[in-house]
């Protein structure tokens, strides 16, 4: 199995993000040949003071061939 991970930081304008990642992305990146699995996390907390993530979107691949097919 093969992950590709995209992490996106914090923006003052956390939900202005997600609506243009939305409108914009997603629906094209989930139909990628070969993609397994997806997983998108929102952001909470980190080991860190100021981490700075908000997003972290997961798209799972068989194999490394698979990954690179679809990019």
């Amino acid at each position: 199995m093969h992950k590709l991970m995209l992490l996106f930081k914090k923006t003052d304008d956390p939900l202005e993000l997600e609506r243009l990642w939305s409108e914009r992305f997603v629906k094209r990146a989930e139909r990628m040949p070969g993609l397994r699995r997806v997983a998108v996390s929102r952001v909470v907390g980190g080991p860190e003071p100021g981490d700075d993530l908000h997003l972290i979107h997961e798209f799972y691949f068989d194999d490394m061939a698979a990954l690179q097919e679809a990019m």
